[in-house]
């Protein structure tokens, strides 16, 4: 054995182990600096909805880059600029509640259509705007009311629930935190990119909708307008007009029969209890889905930067006529 010590280069040691400490220094350092592991966007569970929470939301004042893209949380937990509680006097605002399609997943902030929106829409009113955007991940319509109505109306005039295909039949999401849905950062960069990117593959961002049978869609599409016609009451009660902004979601899984169903059924239910209705579907026409969204495959779901546009030109084109109409109820537009 003390033979074999005394072979031993002790100095050759010594600079192995700096070397591999360097190399797992500048590894953390560049993970952390380039690509934003170790620094994820955190989740602040909320209770379920049966205790009558809305079951999770970014947690407020958090001011990342993650991805190449910047993401800021303001105190209210809202992927928006930093806002009061009260609109002031002179102000008009407009509130958008919706799920990661809304939430823009890794989109630069200042390429999101709230934001969008926030830049040329007081030209277009020459008016001071606020916009608000309150949205996570896999949250459904059931998360959106009950934000909306545990956190009320923040003065504005306007409330939009943004929908998407995969909102006509999803039932409330709870909190099931996972790598990339986590209350807690991870220790270290190094370990958050071996588990995200070897363990679970993927960017997650919660749970979602999935495919069902034509009968049962009815059932469940309908308990999803009851829920919206809640929001409704409320916004209503509150002296906020209320309406929903559509956006279809792209690849065959959301073409099915089911799907469509519950689609006409959202347009028949806004017709009739005189809903606005913002329909994204002719706008997405003549756009390759390779345009739209980021995702491949037969489910695409979140949009890309220039899906973010054409919502946002669609918005700027339909919000003026909205804002300046007095009627407390509003008719669906195509």
């Amino acid at each position: 054995m003390q033979r074999l010590l005394r072979g031993i280069s002790w100095s050759r040691v010594r600079r192995t182990t700096l070397l591999l400490f360097a190399l797992v220094l500048i590894g953390e350092v560049s993970l952390r600096v380039i690509f934003g592991f170790g620094s994820p966007v955190l989740i602040k569970p909320d209770k379920s909805e049966n205790e009558g929470g809305y079951g999770y939301i970014p947690a407020p004042d958090q001011d990342v880059r993650r991805f190449f893209a910047h993401i800021k949380i303001n105190h209210f937990s809202m992927r928006s600029d930093d806002i009061s509680p009260n609109k002031a006097k002179d102000h008009i605002r407009v509130y958008f509640i919706g799920d990661s399609v809304t939430y823009g997943v890794y989109i630069d902030q200042s390429r999101m259509f709230t934001t969008i929106l926030l830049r040329d829409l007081p030209e277009r009113l020459r008016h001071p705007v606020d916009i608000l955007n309150a949205s996570a991940g896999g949250w459904a319509p059931g998360n959106e009311v009950a934000f909306l109505k545990k956190n009320g109306t923040f003065d504005a005039d306007l409330v939009l629930i943004v929908l998407n295909t995969g909102d006509l039949n999803q039932p409330f999401a709870d909190f099931q935190p996972h790598p990339g849905f986590t209350a807690k950062a991870p220790w270290t960069a190094i370990g958050e990119a071996w588990t995200r990117l070897v363990s679970i593959n993927g960017i997650a961002t919660g749970s979602g909708a999935t495919a069902t049978q034509p009968t049962v869609m009815m059932e469940e599409t309908a308990a999803i307008l009851a829920t919206l016609g809640r929001g409704r009451e409320y916004a209503l009660s509150h002296n906020a007009r209320f309406g929903i902004v559509y956006i279809p979601l792209g690849g065959k899984l959301w073409d099915g029969a089911h799907f469509q169903l519950g689609k006409t059924m959202l347009v028949d239910w806004a017709k009739q209890n005189g809903v606005l209705l913002v329909d994204l579907t002719q706008s997405f026409e003549g756009h390759s889905l390779d345009e739209l969204y980021l995702e491949k495959g037969d489910a695409r779901a979140h949009l890309s930067a220039a899906g973010h546009r054409i919502v946002a030109a669609r918005l700027l084109g339909a919000l003026p006529a909205i804002l300046n109409s007095s009627a407390p109820a509003l008719e669906v537009t195509p």
